[in-house]
C-alpha cells in the first residue's frame, strides 16, 4: 500500500490526514506565512505512560520539516537532556534485535525529545523499516523511565511522503 499525500492551498495552516494502516496516520501541514510544507508519519504507543502531569499516550513522530528529517518520541512528560548524566538517552530495541542506545535532545517545550537532523534521525528510521515492534525506554526529568512499545509494521510503506519530501535518495548517510 502507498501512502498518498494530502496537500492543501488554503490561506491559514491547514492539517490534512490520511490514515495508512490502523496505526499510522499521514498528514501533511502548509504553513501559511512561508508556504512551506512539513510532513508527518505518527503511530501511538500500545499503552498509556504515567508521569508527572498525568496519564498519556506516547507518539513515535517521523516528519520533513524544512527540509529536514526528524523523527521524535512524543511523551507528554518534562524531558530535560544533558550531556553530563543519561537525560536524552533512549535505549531502544527493535524485534529481537540487540539493545541500542541513541542520545536525542529535547524539544523547545520539553515534552518531546528528538532526533531534529536527517544525518542522525535517518539511519535510525530506515532501522526501523520492515520491523514489526520498537520498544524505547525513556527517562523523563524527575520521574521513574518508562518504556513504551510500538507497532512498526507497515513503515516501509507510510513513510514514502517523507522519503519523497525529503529526498532521502539524495542524501549521503554514509558517514
Amino acid at each position: 500500500m502507498t501512502a498518498t499525500l494530502l496537500k492543501t492551498d488554503d490561506a491559514k495552516a491547514e492539517n490534512n490526514s490520511v490514515h495508512i494502516l490502523p496505526h499510522w496516520t499521514v498528514s501533511a501541514t502548509t504553513d501559511a506565512f512561508s508556504d512551506s510544507l512539513t510532513v508527518s508519519v505518527s503511530t501511538p504507543a500500545s499503552k498509556p505512560v504515567k508521569c508527572r502531569w498525568g496519564t498519556k499516550i506516547p507518539t513515535l513522530v517521523m516528519e520533513c520539516r524544512d527540509n529536514q528529517t526528524i523523527a521524535r518520541f512524543e511523551t507528554h512528560c518534562r524531558i530535560s537532556t544533558s550531556d553530563f548524566d543519561d537525560y536524552g538517552d533512549v535505549t531502544y530495541r527493535v524485534d529481537k534485535s540487540d539493545v541500542k542506545t541513541l542520545r536525542f535532545s529535547e524539544s523547545v517545550d520539553n515534552r518531546s525529545m528528538g532526533l531534529w537532523e536527517s544525518e542522525e534521525s535517518v539511519p535510525f528510521i530506515q532501522s526501523l523499516m520492515d520491523s514489526e515492534i520498537l520498544a524505547a525506554k525513556i527517562k523523563p526529568y524527575s520521574d521513574e523511565p518508562f518504556v513504551a512499545f510500538f507497532d512498526t509494521t507497515g513503515l516501509s510503506d507510510a513513510i514514502a511522503p517523507i522519503q519523497n519530501a525529503c529526498g532521502w535518495d539524495s542524501l549521503d548517510l554514509s558517514n
